[in-house]
């Protein structure tokens, strides 16, 4: 339950992503808000629905706001979702993809056991030549959607017969590094046989012992990446969308 979160959530991303005062209020209020930001930020437009989609919180640079107060004194106010994103293609703006987000808790933790024959231990230097021989061998969008890299804060690798076959890692998500985000990649013979899961899982276990918050972000359309939060027991919270980089002009 959104009620049940560790407060840090809150405070240390959501709270000052979205620059709205009372967005923890809004997200337990069933509803479509549309809401004015309080102050810039990187995006223009940022859109969060509730894991249920009983709330959606709608939060707007100023221009876009007035823009869409103009559109409702024309009698046709923006209700919902949807009505939001036909108004912004229509005043040229583009989403970028969304984003589903995790957040594991002690409780509902589920660790992935790790089988006789398979090792999965944090990386280190030394594992540079095994890094890029699954580099090589994985796609770049796999890459990127995992976003796994050696120099981030925490990172493991899982190994058969000293062959790297999967790999995660995690990194400081807001300002305070209260919240980790975890990122995992498999490579492309060894998929769909839970290695990602187990080193996910270990990826979670050492942000627990740092009393940190565990985070997973994965594009709906990744069935797979989907699959290693559900396995592992993370609570799915909301989907956030927001503005492209660059818009029309």
């Amino acid at each position: 339950m959104i009620k049940d979160l560790d407060p840090r959530i809150w405070t240390m991303h959501w709270g000052r992503t979205f620059r709205v005062s009372n967005f923890q209020q809004l997200l337990q209020t069933p509803g479509f808000f549309l809401q004015r930001r309080e102050e810039d930020t990187t995006h223009q437009v940022s859109i969060f629905t509730t894991a249920d989609n009983a709330t959606c919180v709608v939060c707007v640079n100023s221009d876009i706001y007035e823009r869409a107060m103009n559109q409702a004194r024309l009698r046709n106010p923006i209700r919902d979702l949807q009505g939001m994103r036909e108004f912004l293609k229509k005043i040229g703006f583009r989403l970028d993809r969304p984003d589903r987000f995790f957040y594991a808790n002690e409780m509902e933790f589920r660790p992935k056991p790790i089988p006789q024959g398979v090792v999965v231990q944090p990386l280190k230097e030394s594992d540079q030549f095994a890094f890029e021989e699954m580099t090589h061998a994985t796609s770049k969008e796999d890459l990127e959607a995992g976003f796994v890299e050696l120099d981030h804060t925490l990172v493991f690798g899982a190994f058969i017969h000293e062959k790297m076959v999967s790999r995660a890692s995690a990194f400081a998500f807001d300002q305070e590094e209260w919240i980790f985000d975890v990122g995992y990649v498999t490579h492309p013979d060894y998929r769909n046989q839970g290695f990602g899961a187990m080193c996910a899982s270990e990826l979670t276990k050492q942000i627990f012992a740092m009393n940190k918050i565990p985070q997973i972000r994965v594009e709906p359309q990744r069935k797979a990446s989907l699959q290693v939060a559900h396995t592992l027991g993370y609570p799915f919270f909301g989907t956030w969308e927001y503005d492209e980089a660059e818009q029309d002009e």
